[in-house]
């Protein structure tokens, strides 16, 4: 389940709930390039002059 997004480019960078991980999808394509994973909740994404931060929810 995606939980957000944000442009990177021309790609989009997504936090995804059920596989814990953050990915990148090209454009136009179904191509997908694992960017973290392990991570417990990954709730938010921020990019900011091409760095990429990740927001991580706590583990219970």
């Amino acid at each position: 389940m995606p939980l957000n997004a944000v442009a990177s480019g021309e790609d989009i960078v997504v936090t995804e709930l059920g596989t814990s991980r953050v990915v990148r999808r090209s454009a136009g394509t179904m191509d997908t390039e694992v960017l973290m994973e392990g991570l417990y909740v990954p709730a938010g994404l921020a990019a900011a002059d091409g760095d990429l931060f990740v927001a991580d929810g706590p583990q219970a």
